[in-house]
């Protein structure tokens, strides 16, 4: 399951086109056109600390990234200085079997274990402070204010997450909405990795893409749904026809794929905004405002070039206007700047 669920997601990352067949956002796109600062690993240099980076989050300052590889937590500087590392192989206390996701709340480091099942804290140098265990295979989850988790069930047709106390209480939480509960007219009775991808934003709201459909739902902190709204169609269009014609090509030679997900990731930037991570044409993430969730898109240029990192980027972090991609075989920091009128 761990090497079905990197291979998809390196697949979506690979699959992006350099089309541009998409309006433009309402507020005028970003542009991450020049390369500030990289680490790339080498065969040849022992230095780079990560085998298979695949979450960059942010801590403050600092960039938090998890290694699917080899199962570690490396801490860089804005220039993408190493900071330090942490982290082994193991299903003992601390110990990381596919490191994939990260939350950082409250100081703490909190990573989403896919073997093990659970969810390690750990302050930034690495001391462990406890641990949650999940019971169910891992998704998406976030940490709400009393250190509580609330982890997407994977199952269940009215809660869309189970929240899950420090002491190990569980509770339902959150009315999952009619087209994110578990069905069988398709065969599938759970909800799949990335399907359904959540964070917490500063005022305590929670927000959930629906990766299907591509809509986006705030929640409040009691668990009711304040606000829904679908992306743009300029985005989803092209998402939509490369799925699709991927599935054509797979079908000719036997293969059913069930439909593909509309981001590759989904994080916090460093002033309170939704950064989706995608693949459509030359737009490469969506900055969404938190409140009206107007989206403003960030797109590298068409053609080669060093940018194009960023198309191959499985996840994205967003410092003031510095993006940070995250590749399978490095990092990658690009100033952003406004598009030119005209």
């Amino acid at each position: 399951m761990r090497t079905r669920t990197l291979s998809a997601l390196l697949l979506l990352a690979a699959c992006a086109a350099s089309d541009t067949e998409h309006r433009s956002a309402a507020d005028p796109p970003l542009i991450a056109r020049e390369l500030i600062a990289r680490r790339v690993a080498s065969i040849a240099d022992d230095s780079f600390p990560l085998t298979t980076p695949i979450r960059i989050r942010l801590l403050g300052d600092t960039l938090v990234v998890a290694d699917i590889g080899d199962d570690r937590i490396a801490l860089f500087d804005r220039d993408l200085e190493l900071l330090h590392v942490f982290g082994r192989s193991g299903a003992g206390p601390g110990e990381l079997q596919g490191a994939f996701e990260l939350v950082c709340a409250d100081g703490l480091i909190a990573v989403g274990d896919m073997t093990n099942q659970r969810i390690s804290f750990f302050t930034p140098d690495g001391q462990l402070v406890r641990e949650i265990r999940l019971d169910e295979a891992l998704r998406s989850f976030v940490v709400g204010p009393d250190g509580s988790v609330y982890h997407v069930s994977i199952s269940g047709r009215d809660a869309l997450f189970t929240v899950i106390a420090p002491d190990g209480t569980r509770r339902p939480w959150g009315t999952r909405p009619p087209g994110l509960r578990p069905g069988t007219d398709d065969g599938r009775r759970v909800i799949e990795q990335d399907e359904v991808l959540a964070l917490r934003t500063p005022d305590g709201a929670v927000h959930v893409l629906d990766n299907r459909e591509g809509v986006l739902i705030r929640f409040d902190s009691a668990g009711a749904v304040q606000h829904t709204v679908q992306l743009p169609r300029w985005l989803l269009e092209p998402i939509r026809k490369r799925h699709e014609a991927l599935a054509r090509s797979l079908a000719r030679q036997g293969l059913h794929v069930y439909p593909g997900t509309i981001a590759k990731d989904l994080s916090l930037t460093s002033d309170g905004r939704l950064l989706l991570a995608v693949a459509s044409g030359d737009v490469v993430a969506v900055v969404v405002d938190p409140a009206t969730y107007s989206p403003r898109e960030i797109r590298v240029p068409a053609g080669e070039g060093p940018w194009d990192a960023a198309r191959r980027a499985v996840s994205l972090a967003l410092h003031g206007d510095t993006l940070y991609a995250v590749t399978t075989d490095g990092l990658y920091a690009f100033v952003l700047e406004p598009a030119q009128a005209g």
